[in-house]
């Protein structure tokens, strides 16, 4: 069968007109779109937690924030209501720019309020945090367990009962370090300009904070005493 022959002028015209529809085609389907988005009206879902009336009205955004998570977080399971109460509290604070004003975190104002009785149950040693977030030890005190067992200025503290202090607070290390008198506590511990590490086991005690310092010389009428807290025995 023969098929008649098509002129290149009439073949390009043919073309274009296939083009041109297809574009037109495009164009509609892609301005309905744009009506359908258009005419679209976004609803902001009611918020499931109704904002306490007690509360300034500036505070509200607060609320629907953590209400929108409780209901439409995808990984709602993984909030951590303390953690995320604590840091708004701590911006609060920080915003004052007094530093008089500060929060104390529960962990924390239970050792503070133990050592202001003057006496608590650990292994008797003074740390602290240095930059690297090690736990240090500055000084053990004298005749405590601590300094019984071996434990020296400047050691790092490195593990406590097997567990890494790894991302550990100071004051979430010194709750695991702490316990009741007569148990037992593994420290693994790095010594100062030491590069090996040792395992130190120590029985906890009953530790009585000195707040009293008295400070005398051989044949000498004067002595220093210095008081360095208040504790309810200090006037003893």
């Amino acid at each position: 069968m023969n098929l008649p022959k098509i002129s290149k002028p009439i073949l390009l015209f043919i073309i274009c007109i296939i083009i041109s529809g297809c574009s037109n085609s495009e164009n509609t389907e892609q301005s309905e779109d744009l009506n359908v988005l258009q005419n679209y009206e976004i609803k902001i879902p009611e918020t499931p937690l109704d904002v306490p009336s007690e509360y300034s009205k500036n505070l509200s955004p607060i609320w629907e924030t953590w209400a929108y998570l409780l209901r439409d977080y995808v990984n709602r399971s993984d909030l951590n209501e303390d953690e995320i109460t604590e840091l708004i509290i701590e911006t609060m604070m920080k915003s004052l720019d007094d530093q008089h004003s500060n929060y104390i975190s529960p962990e924390f104002f239970n050792v503070e309020n133990t050592d202001m009785q003057g006496k608590y149950q650990g292994i008797g040693a003074s740390v602290e945090m240095n930059a690297n977030g090690d736990v240090v030890i500055v000084s053990p005190f004298e005749g405590s367990p601590a300094k019984e067992a071996g434990i020296r200025p400047g050691d790092i503290i490195i593990e406590v009962n097997g567990e890494s202090l790894e991302g550990y607070s100071l004051m979430e290390a010194i709750n695991i370090i702490r316990g009741p008198e007569g148990t037992s506590v593994e420290l693994l511990v790095k010594h100062l300009l030491s590069k090996d590490t040792e395992l130190i086991t120590i029985i906890r005690s009953s530790i009585k904070l000195e707040s009293v310092l008295l400070r005398s010389k051989p044949k000498s009428k004067i002595a220093h005493i210095r008081v360095t807290n208040f504790y309810p025995e200090t006037a003893e």
